[in-house]
Order: structure tokens, then C-alpha cells, then sequence
């Protein structure tokens, strides 16, 4: 039985990347297997199996999402917005 078997819900959003010719004919294996006629749904399955599998993500993106949705400190808030210049050394 596939643990990937249908297509995915969910707004789509297109994506372009490049995989190694090895991974794309397994990838079309697996696609047969599973009875999806496109690889997308491999693709998307797949990728969600990862980020549920993955023991460090999980506290990871909590921690991620904690820092986004907190206002940033002036420390840590990165560059500032305004321009500044330094002039080059002289040459001697």
C-alpha cells in the first residue's frame, strides 16, 4: 500500500526546481504505484511526510513561529532602514 495515494487539498502555487534524473524515475515509479497520474501529488505527499517525520523540525518551526509573530527586539531587528556610506582609505 502507498503512503501516498491521492492528490492533495489545499490552494496550489507553482513551483519550479531540478532533481537528478535517478530521483525523477523513481519518483515516476512511485507515481505508477500509488495510481496518481501526475507527480505532483508524490511530490506534495511526500514533502509532507518529511516535515511530520523529522523529529528537529517540529520544534523548530514552533520556535519560528514564536519569533515571527513576536514584535522584534531593536537588537535583533537586523539593518536599519536608512542608508549609510563609508568613505575608502585613503591611498597612501
Amino acid at each position: 500500500m502507498a503512503l501516498i495515494a491521492s492528490e492533495p487539498n489545499g490552494k496550489k502555487s507553482a513551483l519550479r526546481f531540478e532533481i537528478d534524473s535517478d530521483t525523477r524515475n523513481m519518483l515516476k515509479l512511485y507515481s505508477e504505484f500509488s495510481g496518481n497520474a501526475k507527480l505532483d501529488p508524490v511530490i506534495v505527499g511526500a514533502l509532507k511526510l518529511l516535515f511530520k517525520s523529522d523529529p528537529d523540525f517540529a520544534p523548530w518551526l514552533e520556535q519560528h513561529k514564536r519569533q515571527q509573530a513576536s514584535p522584534a527586539s531593536p537588537a535583533s531587528s537586523g539593518p536599519k532602514t536608512g542608508h549609510t556610506t563609508t568613505k575608502p582609505e585613503a591611498q597612501k
